[in-house]
C-alpha cells in the first residue's frame, strides 16, 4: 500500500456537521505529532497512517500530504512518510519565531483571561509537577502542552493559534526525542522551566501584558537549551541527526 492518489478514496462526508474526513485526519496526525507521540525519524506507511488517524486511507493519505506541505512530514520515494528530524539551524530558527508568537499571544491572553482560566492553568502545572515527581516524561509534556495552548486559545485570535500549532508540529517530535534521552537530567531541567511557567501564570494573573511575554520568552529558552541540561556529548549532535538521515534513507529504500 502507497500513498498514490490513484487509490479510491473514501467519501469526504461531513463530520458532525463541521469538518471533513480529511480534516480530521489531519487533526488526528497533527495531534499525534504535537504531543510527540510520533517520534522523529519515525516512518509512517499509509496503513499505519489509517489506523492511527482512525480513518481511511484515502483520508490519511491526504493528510499525511498536507502535513508534508507544512513540514511535519517527510513523503519518501517509496510513498511512506517519515517524521523529520530538525537540523540545529531549523530547531534555532522556529524557536525565534515561536518566542514572537507565543509572547504575542501570552500578551493578548493577559487581557482575556479570567479567573476560571487561571485556576485551570494552575491545574496543569500541578499536573506537571505530579508526573515530574514520578519522572512521568509523557505526562509531562502533555500537560505542558495543555497547560501552553490553554493561554494562546485565550488570546483570541484563531489565526494566531493556527500558526503556533504548525510550529509545535515540526518541533514536537524532536523534542520530545530529546526530553526522552537518557543522558537528559530531567529533573533538573523540567524543574527550572517549571519556575518559568509559575512566572508566567502570575504575570497573567496579574495582567500584566508584557511580564507573561517575558516569562514565556523565558519557558522557551529553557526548553530550546534542554541539551545543555545532558552530560557530554550533547543530547542533539551531528551524530544523532546523521544516523536518523541515514535510517531515513533506508527505509526508503
Amino acid at each position: 500500500m502507497n500513498l498514490s492518489s490513484s487509490e479510491t478514496d473514501q467519501p469526504q462526508e461531513e463530520i458532525g456537521g463541521a469538518t471533513t474526513l480529511k480534516e480530521a485526519a489531519y487533526h488526528a496526525l497533527s495531534a499525534l505529532l504535537i504531543r510527540g507521540e510520533l517520534k522523529a525519524g519515525q516512518t509512517l506507511t499509509l496503513r499505519e497512517a489509517s489506523q492511527l488517524s482512525g480513518f481511511g486511507v484515502g483520508p490519511a493519505r491526504d493528510a499525511i500530504f498536507q502535513l508534508a506541505s507544512e513540514g511535519a512530514l517527510q513523503v519518501l520515494p517509496n510513498r511512506s512518510a517519515v517524521v523529520p528530524l530538525l537540523s540545529r539551524v531549523e530547531f534555532d530558527e522556529i524557536y525565534e519565531v515561536r518566542c514572537i508568537l507565543e509572547g504575542f499571544a501570552a500578551a493578548r491572553a493577559a487581557f482575556n483571561i479570567s479567573a476560571v482560566g487561571i485556576r485551570s492553568l494552575r491545574r496543569h502545572l500541578e499536573a506537571v509537577e505530579n508526573a515530574l515527581d514520578r519522572l512521568d516524561i509523557k505526562c509531562v509534556l502533555q500537560s505542558n502542552r495543555d497547560f501552553h495552548f490553554g493561554i494562546y486559545s485565550t488570546s483570541n485570535s484563531k489565526s494566531l493559534v493556527e500558526m503556533i500549532e504548525r510550529l509545535w508540529l515540526r518541533f514536537g517530535p524532536t523534542l520530545t526525542m530529546l526530553a526522552g534521552s537518557e543522558r537528559l537530567d530531567r529533573k533538573q531541567f523540567f524543574r527550572d522551566s517549571y519556575d518559568f511557567h509559575v512566572q508566567l501564570v502570575d504575570a497573567l494573573h496579574r495582567r500584566d501584558p508584557e511580564g507573561a511575554r517575558t516569562a514565556i520568552v523565558k519557558t522557551l529558552t529553557a526548553s530550546k537549551h534542554l541539551e545543555y541540561y545532558s552530560t557530554s556529548p550533547p543530547v542533539y549532535d551531528i551524530v544523532t541527526y546523521e544516523k536518523v538521515q541515514l535510517d531515513m534513507q533506508n527505509a526508503a529504500e
